[in-house]
């Protein structure tokens, strides 16, 4: 009922304006008086107006900067984003010492140099090297200055991390965020988008998960393949198909075909599935194109070595992103679908996340939730990761938590280690069916600093 009424009131503002404008004109009329004749008087009313404008306008841009400008999401909490906050209101002193000289200018001129009545004329000139050169060559070479300080910033944040940075991946697909942690030996195993299934969202090759893979590419080959024999009874079509790659489903295919002739000589009712020629057509070339599918797969199994298979065994996948304070970190973005964006705000960090492409970052985590909850007197406060990309219609659900725990308080350590205990049972090796590894195979590089790397879903206090 209040926003009804605030728009009534505001439309019945907007006819009252307009009705008094209306009653203006006819009285310019009745005073005989032509819309294009301007009077000394009202001249000196608008130059008048521009100063109070300008007052005004100067009022509000220093009442809107002490009440928002800090943009509400609290002091900086990584170790760079001191160094990228400094950058940001060096940026914004230029653009404001412009804004106020320009404004200053134009609405001074305005005020002072108003159209005094005939006979008066403004002064103009055609050219003038002097006054081009210095309005070419000052924005020049601030904009440089500019350049390269985010340049050298830009450089700290996607350069070479140190040798105790722990490595994480976000995997980004509309409209969700997966984390892929790189486990006790701190690598990340490599990955390849064929693999990507529901068993292994992020697609990351092991010599087992490869081979789960082919099998179920095998049985869709199969599968289409009787569906489109099923329709088209094309015996020539099964010669050609490459049954070199089916291994013990071709054995499976014979037998379904098999099958299809035997009711097609019977007179038995089957509901076979009635495909469009626009359907047949899609279905051979789906199949044409997961045979190449797994080719692809299985050249790409030779090269996987037992160490690199080791390596991505005990990777990590987790739906919350778990951080040290005062632990380096380098991050690692891949995109399944279209271009996102990671944006972690109050650690001043984004990175595109390109299909096709590995993009990445480092920062380091100089507050924890805990303190950052202090900073800002909200108990509730989360650090979060969200999509700064407009990636489709569900764009506002891309956003994760993010937990920073200090090791040095007890509480939070243990919270921590609890969270780790739990994300290690969610490792590439149990999903697969194996093992957890012994505590010896847990230590990573980070357990010799004084900010060891361990975790819980606990939030902190």
């Amino acid at each position: 009922m209040e926003k009804l009424l605030i728009v009534l009131v505001l439309m019945v503002g907007v006819i009252a304006i307009a009705q008094m404008m209306r009653v203006y004109e006819l009285s310019a009329k009745m005073r005989g008086k032509k819309e294009e004749e301007i009077s000394y008087g009202d001249n000196v009313f608008n130059a008048n107006m521009m100063l109070i404008f300008m007052i005004a306008f100067y009022g509000l841009f220093f009442w809107l900067l002490a009440k928002y400008g800090n943009g509400g999401i609290g002091p900086a909490a990584s170790v760079h984003g001191e160094s990228l906050d400094w950058l940001l209101n060096f940026n914004f002193l230029i653009i404001i010492i412009v804004f106020f000289v320009c404004n200053t200018l134009l609405f001074w001129f305005a005020f002072k140099y108003y159209h005094k009545g005939p006979g008066t004329k403004a002064y103009w000139f055609t050219h003038n090297n002097r006054l081009e050169l210095i309005w070419t060559s000052i924005p020049a070479v601030v904009l440089a200055v500019i350049i390269i300080l985010g340049l050298r910033a830009w450089n700290e944040i996607t350069g070479t991390s140190g040798k105790k940075a722990i490595h994480l991946e976000l995997y980004s697909k509309q409209f969700d965020w997966t984390i892929r942690y790189s486990g006790a030996d701190n690598q990340l195993g490599r990955a390849d988008f064929r693999m990507v299934n529901a068993g292994n969202p992020l697609g990351v090759l092991t010599k087992k998960g490869m081979t789960l893979r082919q099998d179920e590419l095998r049985s869709e080959i199969v599968g289409l393949a009787v569906i489109y024999y099923r329709h088209t009874n094309d015996k020539e079509f099964l010669k050609r198909l490459n049954r070199s790659i089916l291994n013990g489903y071709s054995d499976t295919l014979d037998a379904k075909i098999k099958w299809v002739d035997e009711m097609a000589g019977k007179d038995v009712l089957v509901a076979w599935e009635i495909l469009s020629k626009k359907r047949e057509k899609e279905t051979f070339e789906k199949m044409e194109r997961l045979q190449r599918h797994l080719l692809k797969i299985m050249a790409v199994e030779k090269t996987i070595t037992d160490k690199e298979d080791m390596v991505a065994m005990d990777d990590m996948i987790e739906k919350e992103i778990h951080l040290i304070k005062g632990q380096e970190y380098e991050f690692q973005f891949r995109s399944q679908d279209v271009i996102h964006s990671a944006y972690f705000p109050h650690f001043r960090s984004q990175m595109n996340t390109v299909p096709g492409m590995i993009t990445r970052m480092k920062f380091i985590p100089k507050i924890s939730t805990a303190e950052m909850q202090k900073k800002m007197k909200n108990d509730k406060f989360e650090f979060v990761l969200l999509c700064n990309k407009i990636c489709g219609a569900a764009h506002q659900n891309m956003q994760l938590p993010i937990y920073v725990w200090d090791l040095n308080n007890p509480e939070e350590k243990a919270a921590y280690d609890a969270w780790m205990k739990k994300a290690e049972e969610k490792s590439i090796r149990m999903a697969l069916g194996g093992t957890s590894p012994t505590p010896a195979e847990n230590a990573t590089p980070a357990d010799t600093t004084a900010n060891a790397a361990d975790t819980t879903g606990k939030k902190p206090s």
